[in-house]
């Protein structure tokens, strides 16, 4: 493991415990050995990398999101770290953390990256909020439409970007843009998720097609 190997030489094999310790899962053995450490020779480097190594191993989610934060602003070159904590954002769901990552490290990621991060965006907004205005959901369902009109349909979140705009056309009770969206899928032939067929089925309803939608 790399970061026992920066530190071989401790001197006196309290910072190795700890870390083979954090390694084994034995994590209140390893805490133990580093506040042994620390009383004796201070929050040195070594004591600060196995620290957060373990942290990283037993911290919650979000604790583990605001040090990555904090982290990263004291060492902005760490891009190891900036991938990391990306995607422990994406997992959570917090955007606005992965947008400014991706404005600081253009270089570190792909244009499959920023698609994803857009469409997430959108759909979180949409998801978590069941009461957006006709304006609001006007606005996801364009900014839908401009990532399926310039992606290729090889790309994953193709499809996955029509399901999702044809049931925001629901919610605007679009029956046309639905049917039209509709048709997309059943010519790309991949399958039909079940909240597009209830998006689809309600669409048939509000049309009278009661026959059809059962």
């Amino acid at each position: 493991m790399k970061l026992r190997n920066s530190y071989p030489q401790n001197p006196n094999g309290l910072l190795g415990s700890a870390l083979v310790e954090t390694e084994l899962g034995k994590y209140q053995d390893a805490q133990t050995h580093l506040a042994q450490y620390k009383q004796k020779f201070g929050a040195d480097d070594g004591y600060k990398d196995a620290s957060s190594f373990l942290l990283d191993q037993t911290e919650p989610e979000l604790a583990k999101l605001g040090r990555w934060q904090d982290q990263i602003k004291a060492n902005p070159s760490n891009h190891k770290l900036a991938v990391q904590l990306y995607r422990l954002a994406a997992k959570l769901n917090v955007h606005p953390v992965q947008a400014q990552l991706v404005q600081t490290y253009p270089e570190l990621f792909t244009e499959k990256d920023k698609a994803w991060l857009e469409h997430s965006e959108v759909i979180s907004t949409v998801k978590e909020n069941g009461s957006l205005r006709k304006a609001e959901l006007q606005t996801a369902y364009k900014r839908l439409t401009q990532f399926i009109n310039t992606a290729a349909q090889e790309n994953p979140l193709y499809q996955q970007a029509i399901q999702d705009r044809l049931a925001i056309a629901n919610r605007l009770n679009s029956n046309a843009l639905v049917r039209e969206d509709y048709q997309r899928l059943i010519t790309l032939d991949k399958g039909i998720p079940d909240y597009v067929k209830e998006a689809y089925a309600d669409t048939l309803l509000r049309e009278g097609s009661a026959f059809k939608a059962s």
